[in-house]
């Protein structure tokens, strides 16, 4: 979130020393709040396949992701994806792998959160 932080701290600086031609400091501290809950919103998640796994080869106290439909596990991961844009009624929406890709990298971002960071 360096990106991320990196854009809010610039937006708490306007805000709280004033920059020519910006809005007024209450405007700025609305558009920190908005800012604020549009990350809250468009956090990343683990996606997880069924677990394919042999038989036994989990530990006891191995810990299985209960998928609705499925049980996963840390080895079925297949990647991060955004809650907000790619769920659909707790499911991965047909729009999501069709419009943007994904990745198991932990800094996977989504394309709202790489719109902010690009700002």
């Amino acid at each position: 979130m360096s990106k991320l932080n990196a854009v809010r701290t610039r937006a708490e600086a306007h805000a709280q020393h004033g920059t020519p031609g910006l809005a007024a400091p209450a405007d700025r501290r609305d558009l920190l709040a908005a800012i604020d809950a549009v990350i809250a919103l468009h956090r990343p998640i683990k996606v997880y396949d069924e677990c394919e796994c042999p038989e036994g080869t989990h530990p006891e106290d191995y810990e299985w992701i209960d998928c609705e439909d499925y049980n996963g596990c840390e080895n079925s991961f297949t990647h991060y994806a955004c809650e907000e844009c790619c769920t659909s009624f707790d499911y991965i929406s047909e729009a999501c792998s069709d419009h943007h890709t994904h990745s198991k990298d932990e800094g996977h971002r989504c394309p709202t959160i790489k719109a902010l960071e690009a700002a």
